[in-house]
């Protein structure tokens, strides 16, 4: 089965082909908030470069943030009208998991992933800390740990100060975190006034802040291979907003809400 990975969550998006379990076709977008004028062009280069018509495309899968407000809407658009066009089953995954489960290479490829990361990749048992600036003096963020390769979730996505997150992490009991994201920079300094020491947080490298569409199609493959057309379940198909909107804030506040 030929699976399509839209992640449109951050400032850059890429799609992704997996045709079974070959490694996965990848194209970015060009740099900037172009998720909207890109997508289409992009999807029908990669169509292209693999020789295949749309209509071999068997399922989706679908980055839902937390992110980008803009670059989610586009995404999740995107793979809501191709699922109907074609009648496929659409998988929605956490942006943050992409972020973690790239972050987290598997037993063969810890050699190639060590040059790009700083200080090394994660150890086998670290706690995984994808964090976007939700602006407000929130984060996005989830708790992930590296096992062997694989992914587990320790919180469920949230959008929380810094403080909260750092409380989270003692509560887990674990002497530190890896912290990445487009958000990592300013948490971490935002930690470091919530903080006097008694975690460990290193930063990964600035290669690993972007949640790519590869990774997105290597973590959703086998529950897209399960999936089946439901037009109900692919109408009813949102981003993970998490919080609401500035515009949206402003408003409540402006009617008296707390």
């Amino acid at each position: 089965m030929i699976l399509l990975a839209v992640e449109t969550s951050s400032v850059r998006g890429s799609l992704a082909l997996r045709d079974g379990s070959k490694p996965a076709r990848e194209i970015l977008f060009e740099e900037g908030l172009v998720h909207g004028r890109e997508v289409t062009a992009r999807l029908e280069e990669l169509l292209r470069l693999e020789g295949l018509e749309p209509g071999a495309i068997g399922a989706i899968a679908v980055g839902i943030g937390p992110g980008s407000y803009t670059g989610l809407r586009v995404g999740v658009t995107a793979a809501k009208s191709l699922a109907f066009a074609l009648r496929i089953p659409v998988v929605a995954e956490s942006s943050l998991l992409v972020l973690a489960a790239g972050a987290a290479p598997p037993a063969d490829r810890d050699a190639e992933r060590a040059a790009t990361l700083m200080m090394g990749p994660p150890k086998r048992g670290a706690i995984l800390l994808p964090v976007l600036d939700a602006r407000q003096g929130l984060f996005f963020h989830g708790l992930f740990e590296a096992s062997a390769g694989r992914i587990g979730r320790l919180s469920a996505d949230a959008a929380a100060p810094p403080g909260d997150i750092l409380a989270a992490l003692r509560a887990l009991g674990a002497p530190g975190a890896v912290v990445l994201g487009e958000g990592a920079d300013a948490f971490l300094a935002a930690a470091g006034t919530a903080e006097e020491g008694c975690l460990s947080l290193r930063r990964l490298a600035r290669e690993s802040d972007l949640p790519r569409a590869r990774v997105l199609a290597e973590i959703a493959a086998e529950k897209a291979s399960r999936a089946r057309f439901d037009a109900e379940a692919v109408h009813s198909l949102e981003p993970a907003y998490l919080r609401v909107t500035e515009a949206e804030r402003k408003l409540a506040l402006g009617r008296g809400a707390p």
